[in-house]
């Protein structure tokens, strides 16, 4: 399911299985989300993402621009990958006993981390 425009949903949004792609101006309201499939921003203007999120699933971004993650309410995933554009995160990440390991982000792609901990191990950045 891909969104690309603004939502006004405010109910719990559950990823079951597949991808919930938000692209363009797509967002997904004041929804919480609980993931166990995957979450994947792709979008194309520099956008922020405020919204709970919580579950097994894996977080992407893919898109261009930058994205400025705000954990405020939560943030859960057993991975999350950037593989273009900045990713800024600020608070805490969660992932149970997953690995810092498992949050990856691709050479190249300017990362910026402002108070972020982890609940099982340190987040470490990969020397290139």
């Amino acid at each position: 399911l891909e969104l690309t425009a603004a939502n006004t949903f405010d109910g719990t949004a559950n990823i079951r299985e597949g991808v919930l792609r938000l692209s363009g101006n797509g967002t997904l309201g004041t929804s919480a989300v609980v993931n166990a499939g995957t979450l994947e921003f792709a979008y194309d203007s520099e956008q922020t993402f405020t919204n709970k999120v919580s579950g097994s699933g894996t977080v992407v971004k893919t898109g261009e621009e930058r994205l400025k993650i705000n954990a405020a309410q939560g943030f859960e995933a057993s991975r999350l990958t950037a593989s273009a554009g900045r990713l800024d995160f600020l608070g805490t990440m969660t992932g149970g006993s997953r690995s810092a390991r498992a949050r990856s982000f691709r050479r190249g792609i300017p990362l910026e981390w402002q108070r972020l901990t982890a609940s099982s191990n340190s987040i470490r950045a990969p020397c290139f």
